[in-house]
């Protein structure tokens, strides 16, 4: 019997070959509900967004892997409802042979109808987190040995950056929590700000929430914090006025920033930003890759054109964290 089970399953099968073959794309397009119309022309542009990003950056993709797995489902009889968790892997090759892995983690609120015996998908929605489902420690945990004991001995000041500490937490809790922090539904700047932290960036004005950069506790309901810690917004305007401990110098383009700089977000351009991301590798023309969470990502390319938020609108700030505090 096709059921809504199988209908998602062929679903997510076409979508992920769809990155390749824009032949899978109208394929694709059999797959959705009259209704759905508005969410198949989204999705269409999303992916031709991520081919011409690949042409621009003169790489190619040679296998994508796409692994869903069913969180939760509300079933009726002629609808269904479903919770999904994504997890994306991209491989792709440069001019010169080398070949890098971009990933993503992240969830989907997928709407399926019956149509004339067929299931079949009326919406799907990419979600910033999951906290309607209540899902929100879903998901893998894990450290490199050595990291705990390097966040916690370096709050003093008037050290020195170390961005292959901050990079190798980047890379250690990319798509899991630290327990010693809380888990933020909207956690792309607390993770930023870990990884800053572990790289040695002190803390300033603990205990004050709307001044300077910090984070007290140990992952239990009685932490706090500032508003630049975990706030996008804040950390953006931190990052460009601080003269002091943590503190950055603005770049002109993202190919000016090394390893455990930090780039800012505002998708709609309305000023109001979004989404931080800690850069921790580059591709072979030097332009950075990012490490990020909410939706968990790793080695993505640092424009974010693959991204449901992206907009036209959207605008982009690059900081460069200044090595000595």
């Amino acid at each position: 019997m096709y059921g809504w089970r199988e209908a998602l399953q062929e679903y997510w099968e076409i979508k992920n070959q769809a990155c390749f073959d824009e032949k899978r794309l109208r394929e694709l397009r059999k797959l959705i509900h009259p209704e759905g119309a508005v969410n198949q022309e989204m999705e269409a542009g999303r992916l031709l967004r991520i081919q011409e990003s690949c042409d621009r950056r003169n790489v190619k993709p040679i296998k994508q892997e796409c692994r869903v797995r069913i969180l939760q489902a509300r079933l009726g009889e002629e609808e269904a409802e479903v919770l999904l968790s994504v997890h994306e892997r991209q491989a792709v090759r440069d001019r010169k042979m080398q070949m890098h892995l971009e990933e993503e983690q992240r969830f989907h609120r997928v709407r399926l109808k019956q149509a004339r015996s067929r299931w079949r998908v009326v919406e799907d929605v990419w979600l910033t987190h999951a906290d309607e489902w209540d899902t929100r420690n879903d998901g893998q945990s894990g450290t490199l040995e050595g990291v705990s004991q390097d966040i916690r001995s370096l709050f003093q000041r008037g050290g020195r950056y170390r961005r292959d500490l901050a990079v190798r937490y980047a890379e250690s809790w990319w798509n899991g929590h630290n327990p010693q922090y809380r888990a933020f539904d909207v956690d792309c700047t607390n993770y930023v700000s870990q990884c800053l932290r572990a790289g040695g960036a002190p803390m300033t004005h603990v205990g004050q929430r709307g001044k300077g950069w910090w984070y007290q506790g140990n992952g239990g309901t009685k932490d706090n914090w500032s508003y630049s810690w975990a706030v996008a917004h804040s950390l953006r305007w931190y990052l460009a006025t601080s003269k002091s401990g943590l503190h950055a110098l603005e770049k002109s383009a993202a190919s000016q920033l090394e390893l455990g700089d930090v780039i800012c977000y505002d998708f709609d351009g309305d000023g109001r930003w979004q989404h931080n991301a800690i850069v921790t590798a580059f591709d072979h023309r030097g332009e950075p890759l990012v490490n990020a969470h909410t939706n968990n990502v790793r080695h993505k390319f640092w424009d974010y054109r693959h991204s449901y938020a992206w907009t036209e609108q959207i605008q982009y700030k690059f900081f460069h964290i200044v090595d000595q505090f």
